[in-house]
């Protein structure tokens, strides 16, 4: 699996859909969302991308730097679930509160960070593994 193949797995699962039904809302087929998702096709075009983004209800960009293909820029669009919660916290007034929920977005981040790199390393370790038999 892709790192792109990954990421739309995982973003598609978190939305307990199918391949069918994530086909059908980006506009493409099961069978090339499947061939994305094993890493069989890894380059999908800016225009699926977009649609896949669409349906996946985030960004291009954010798909992209999820699965490790466009660097983090301090310019780029946040994802939308997330740049609304920031602009939850900037509507707070300022005070314990506020500090408080902005700690809680970085200690998210860091634990996102952390899990994102143990997946890493599990796959790498598992790609060193023979596969079993079972």
């Amino acid at each position: 699996m892709s790192e792109l193949g990954f990421t739309l797995h995982m973003l598609r699962r978190r939305r307990g859909w199918t391949q069918g039904q994530l086909a059908q809302r980006a506009r493409t087929t099961p069978e090339y969302i499947s061939q994305l998702e094993r890493g069989k096709k890894t380059n999908p075009g800016i225009d699926l991308l977009t649609r896949l983004a669409l349906a996946l209800e985030t960004t291009p960009d954010f798909i992209l730097i999820q699965a490790g293909m466009l660097p983090v820029s301090d310019n780029m669009p946040l994802p939308p679930e997330v740049a609304e919660l920031v602009e939850t916290i900037e509507a707070y007034p300022d005070g314990p509160a506020k500090e408080q929920a902005k700690q809680m977005v970085v200690d998210i981040a860091l634990i996102l960070r952390t899990l994102r790199e143990r997946v890493e390393a599990d796959r790498e370790g598992a790609a060193g593994r023979p596969e079993s038999g079972v």
